[in-house]
């Protein structure tokens, strides 16, 4: 079975600008904040601007309205309310992104919210925002429910994995705050090539298969740059 050559996205626009300048060139995705945990107007024009100069295709990441806490803490907060909230950041990216003439490509969720599309009532909101726009949706590979829903609603799914994130013994992400959360330079060029092949390694070294449509790798991260030039090129090959 021939290796995936896989678009590599990144979540950029959360104030990082340096950094999203630099990483720019080297994915084919841009998730941009949009006002829930990071982003405003002007952030985003000028994520936008980058994105449009590399030709890179545009992703809405919208959160919990949570700006205090970055967006990675679950909020008790209604469905409406919710959907709401996603609906107004989308569109307050989606109105700047027309200034350049450039279309959304998706919507990818932010931390807390994205791990919580695990719950069904937080899953199905994301989902009716995503059909309400008529964009597909990005969430976690490998996750049958996720699928499952996603057809059902008749919205299209865009599976990601994470060249940079650990994976535990049951395929799912470990999470941010262990220790060993995050992958280093080379585990993550060898994870990439994992993924290429439809698989991924758990702690113990077993392979399970993994399934996905796009690769994430973080700016935020130590050596984030030099990372994402080395998997492109890797995806490239």
């Amino acid at each position: 079975m021939p290796s995936l050559s896989l678009p590599l996205n990144c979540d950029l626009g959360e104030g990082l600008s340096a950094i999203d300048a630099a990483i720019m060139p080297y994915i084919d995705w841009a998730n941009i904040a949009c006002g829930g945990h990071a982003g405003n107007d002007s952030t985003m024009m000028k994520t936008l601007t980058l994105a449009k100069q590399h030709n890179v295709t545009i992703g809405a990441h919208p959160s919990y309205p949570d700006r205090e806490n970055f967006g990675r803490i679950s909020m008790d907060i209604s469905a409406r309310a919710l959907a709401l909230s996603l609906l107004e950041q989308v569109k307050a990216l989606t109105l700047n992104a027309s200034k350049l003439n450039i279309p959304i490509g998706y919507i990818k969720p932010h931390g807390a919210l994205y791990n919580d599309c695990t719950k069904p009532q937080v899953l199905e909101t994301v989902i009716s925002v995503a059909k309400q726009l008529d964009l597909p949706l990005m969430l976690l590979a490998g996750q049958e429910e996720i699928s499952n829903a996603c057809k059902q609603a008749g919205v299209k799914l865009i599976r990601e994995a994470f060249a940079d994130r650990r994976y535990d013994e049951n395929g799912r992400l470990v999470a941010r705050a262990q220790p060993d959360a995050l992958l280093d330079y080379n585990e993550s060029l060898q994870q990439v090539r994992q993924l290429q092949s439809r698989q991924v390694a758990t702690p113990s070294g077993k392979l399970r298969p993994l399934i996905c449509d796009t690769l994430c790798i973080h700016s935020d991260t130590s050596g984030a740059i030099g990372t994402a030039k080395a998997i492109k090129q890797q995806l490239s090959l």
